[in-house]
């Protein structure tokens, strides 16, 4: 049965349709430079939290010197041992088996790249790039 409309009613519309949102649209393109805008201010708490934790060149210089001057306050204190007990004189080359001991242990190797020549019993180490060793305490 058709619909009748009478004289003095109005028609019925149709519904409105609704005007899409920002972001509601499915075929519209992400706009990837508020995106990034909106990740730059952590990037950069990113990039700044790394540059703390790693250290420059002047700090690794620093350890690199600091780790130099234990090994030969390591060395010194090992010939004085040797020397205390007495199974060495003074002016005494250092024996195969404390050679290996201080290779084994990485004493003859300085972190900057340079050699650790232990010396004679009595006498005192050096390091190739940092010196001899002056019973110098590190900072």
């Amino acid at each position: 049965m058709p619909i009748v409309y009478r004289e003095g009613l109005p028609k019925a519309r149709p519904p409105k349709k609704e005007k899409p949102v920002d972001g509601d649209d499915p075929k519209k393109p992400i706009n990837w430079l508020i995106v990034g805008v909106a990740f730059l201010p952590l990037l950069l708490a990113v990039g700044i939290y790394l540059s703390i934790l790693t250290p420059g060149k002047p700090a690794k210089e620093d350890m690199d010197r600091d780790v130099c001057l234990l090994r030969l306050q390591s060395i010194v204190e090992l010939k004085e041992q040797f020397l205390s007990a007495g199974e060495v004189r003074r002016g005494a080359t250092l024996s195969e088996s404390l050679m290996e001991f201080l290779e084994e242990h990485k004493l003859t190797t300085c972190p900057a790249g340079g050699e650790i020549d232990p010396g004679a019993i009595g006498a005192a180490p050096s390091c190739s790039i940092h010196g001899e060793w002056s019973g110098i305490e590190t900072d």
